[in-house]
Protein backbone atom coordinates (compact mmCIF):
# COMPACT_ATOMS: atom_id res chain seq x y z
CA UNK A 1 0.00 0.00 0.00
CA UNK A 2 2.63 2.48 0.77
CA UNK A 3 4.60 1.17 -2.48
CA UNK A 4 1.02 2.62 -4.12
CA UNK A 5 0.83 5.75 -2.57
CA UNK A 6 4.11 6.58 -3.14
CA UNK A 7 4.21 5.30 -7.10
CA UNK A 8 0.44 7.97 -7.27
CA UNK A 9 1.83 10.78 -5.92
CA UNK A 10 5.87 11.19 -7.16
CA UNK A 11 3.96 12.34 -10.74
CA UNK A 12 1.70 14.81 -9.58
CA UNK A 13 4.33 16.40 -7.49
CA UNK A 14 6.74 16.54 -10.55
CA UNK A 15 4.07 18.02 -12.88
CA UNK A 16 3.10 20.49 -9.87
CA UNK A 17 7.22 21.33 -9.38
CA UNK A 18 7.50 21.85 -12.90
CA UNK A 19 4.28 23.80 -13.42
CA UNK A 20 5.26 26.46 -10.35
CA UNK A 21 8.73 26.76 -12.62
CA UNK A 22 7.37 27.59 -15.48
CA UNK A 23 4.60 30.18 -14.12
CA UNK A 24 7.70 31.79 -12.34
CA UNK A 25 9.71 32.33 -15.34
CA UNK A 26 6.86 33.45 -16.84
CA UNK A 27 6.44 36.24 -14.59
CA UNK A 28 10.08 37.07 -14.50
CA UNK A 29 9.91 37.16 -18.65
CA UNK A 30 6.96 39.45 -18.14
CA UNK A 31 8.52 41.67 -15.73
CA UNK A 32 11.82 42.37 -17.83
CA UNK A 33 9.90 42.93 -20.84
CA UNK A 34 7.76 45.60 -19.61
CA UNK A 35 10.36 47.15 -17.44
CA UNK A 36 12.30 47.24 -21.27
CA UNK A 37 9.43 49.00 -22.65
CA UNK A 38 9.04 51.12 -20.12
CA UNK A 39 12.94 52.45 -19.60
CA UNK A 40 13.64 51.85 -23.08
CA UNK A 41 16.71 54.10 -24.97
CA UNK A 42 15.83 56.04 -28.05
CA UNK A 43 17.48 59.15 -30.07
CA UNK A 44 15.29 61.25 -29.87
CA UNK A 45 11.77 62.34 -28.32
CA UNK A 46 9.64 61.70 -31.37
CA UNK A 47 11.00 57.89 -31.51
CA UNK A 48 10.14 57.93 -27.68
CA UNK A 49 6.34 59.16 -27.45
CA UNK A 50 3.86 60.85 -29.83
CA UNK A 51 4.65 64.49 -30.35
CA UNK A 52 2.14 67.34 -31.35
CA UNK A 53 3.27 70.76 -32.00
CA UNK A 54 0.83 73.38 -33.25
CA UNK A 55 0.98 77.00 -33.38
CA UNK A 56 -1.87 80.21 -33.27
CA UNK A 57 -1.57 83.31 -35.76
CA UNK A 58 -3.42 86.75 -34.40
CA UNK A 59 -5.41 88.61 -36.72
CA UNK A 60 -2.19 89.96 -39.06
CA UNK A 61 -0.97 86.01 -39.33
CA UNK A 62 1.86 86.64 -37.01
CA UNK A 63 2.36 83.64 -34.46
CA UNK A 64 0.49 84.35 -31.25
CA UNK A 65 1.10 81.28 -29.22
CA UNK A 66 2.70 77.27 -29.67
CA UNK A 67 1.57 74.10 -28.01
CA UNK A 68 3.37 70.75 -27.39
CA UNK A 69 1.37 68.03 -26.58
CA UNK A 70 3.33 65.07 -25.48
CA UNK A 71 1.40 61.03 -25.22
CA UNK A 72 3.26 58.26 -23.97
CA UNK A 73 2.37 54.92 -23.26
CA UNK A 74 3.65 52.59 -20.86
CA UNK A 75 2.83 49.40 -18.22
CA UNK A 76 3.91 51.86 -15.25
CA UNK A 77 1.59 53.48 -13.85
CA UNK A 78 3.76 56.39 -12.87
CA UNK A 79 3.12 59.43 -14.22
CA UNK A 80 4.27 62.90 -16.11
CA UNK A 81 5.30 65.88 -13.82
CA UNK A 82 3.15 68.60 -14.92
CA UNK A 83 6.95 70.77 -15.62
CA UNK A 84 8.55 70.39 -17.98
CA UNK A 85 12.42 71.62 -19.15
CA UNK A 86 12.93 73.06 -22.26
CA UNK A 87 16.52 73.49 -23.76
CA UNK A 88 16.98 76.10 -26.89
CA UNK A 89 20.55 75.99 -27.54
CA UNK A 90 21.48 75.16 -24.34
CA UNK A 91 19.60 77.72 -22.46
CA UNK A 92 16.64 76.19 -19.88
CA UNK A 93 13.30 77.68 -20.30
CA UNK A 94 11.14 75.64 -17.49
CA UNK A 95 7.56 75.31 -18.39
CA UNK A 96 4.36 74.57 -16.03
CA UNK A 97 1.73 72.37 -18.12
CA UNK A 98 -0.97 70.18 -17.37
CA UNK A 99 -0.16 66.32 -16.73
CA UNK A 100 -3.07 63.38 -17.09
CA UNK A 101 -2.63 59.64 -17.16
CA UNK A 102 -6.08 57.05 -18.79
CA UNK A 103 -5.75 53.77 -17.91
CA UNK A 104 -5.16 51.05 -19.66
CA UNK A 105 -8.27 48.58 -21.83
CA UNK A 106 -7.84 45.42 -21.09
CA UNK A 107 -10.44 44.26 -23.78
CA UNK A 108 -8.65 41.46 -26.13
CA UNK A 109 -11.09 41.71 -28.39
CA UNK A 110 -10.05 45.72 -29.72
CA UNK A 111 -6.74 45.38 -29.35
CA UNK A 112 -4.40 48.56 -29.85
CA UNK A 113 -0.71 48.84 -29.46
CA UNK A 114 -0.30 51.71 -28.03
CA UNK A 115 -3.74 51.72 -25.34
CA UNK A 116 -4.31 47.68 -24.45
CA UNK A 117 -3.09 46.99 -21.02
CA UNK A 118 -0.49 50.28 -21.08
CA UNK A 119 -1.54 53.41 -19.40
CA UNK A 120 -1.05 56.85 -21.59
CA UNK A 121 0.43 59.76 -20.09
CA UNK A 122 -0.66 63.32 -21.71
CA UNK A 123 1.27 66.22 -21.15
CA UNK A 124 0.22 69.37 -22.39
CA UNK A 125 2.29 72.63 -22.35
CA UNK A 126 2.15 76.40 -23.92
CA UNK A 127 5.26 78.43 -24.46
CA UNK A 128 5.83 81.29 -23.57
CA UNK A 129 5.68 84.07 -26.11
CA UNK A 130 9.23 85.17 -25.18
CA UNK A 131 10.48 81.82 -26.41
CA UNK A 132 9.13 81.50 -29.61
CA UNK A 133 11.90 83.90 -31.49
CA UNK A 134 14.34 81.57 -29.41
CA UNK A 135 12.48 78.34 -30.70
CA UNK A 136 12.27 79.80 -34.39
CA UNK A 137 15.97 80.69 -34.47
CA UNK A 138 17.12 77.38 -32.78
CA UNK A 139 19.70 74.76 -33.66
CA UNK A 140 18.93 72.35 -31.05
CA UNK A 141 16.28 71.80 -28.69
CA UNK A 142 15.98 69.17 -26.02
CA UNK A 143 13.17 67.95 -24.08
CA UNK A 144 13.64 67.04 -20.11
CA UNK A 145 10.60 64.95 -19.19
CA UNK A 146 9.96 63.87 -15.06
CA UNK A 147 7.85 61.38 -14.48
CA UNK A 148 6.46 60.89 -10.70
CA UNK A 149 8.70 58.01 -9.59
CA UNK A 150 11.64 60.25 -10.40
CA UNK A 151 13.08 58.99 -13.97
CA UNK A 152 14.38 61.83 -16.09
CA UNK A 153 14.21 61.65 -19.61
CA UNK A 154 16.32 64.36 -21.79
CA UNK A 155 15.76 63.79 -25.32
CA UNK A 156 16.57 66.11 -28.77
CA UNK A 157 14.22 66.82 -31.47
CA UNK A 158 15.59 65.03 -34.29
CA UNK A 159 16.53 66.62 -37.50
CA UNK A 160 13.09 66.70 -39.60
CA UNK A 161 10.91 67.77 -36.05
CA UNK A 162 13.52 70.45 -35.67
CA UNK A 163 12.29 71.72 -39.18
CA UNK A 164 8.97 71.03 -38.36
CA UNK A 165 8.72 73.29 -35.49
CA UNK A 166 10.41 76.09 -37.20
CA UNK A 167 8.53 75.99 -40.19
CA UNK A 168 5.75 76.49 -37.87
CA UNK A 169 6.70 79.10 -36.36
CA UNK A 170 7.44 81.13 -39.75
Amino acid sequence: MKQLKKNFWTPILKGLAILGVLLICCGIGGWVYTYRIDHRSVPSLSAYCDIDFKTARDGKGRVSSATLSILDYRYSNTRFSPQLRVYIDGIAWDIDGTAKQAPPTYSLTVYDEHHSFKNTNKLFIEFPAEALPELKAANEIRVQLKYSDGIVLDLPLNAPDLAYWQEQLK
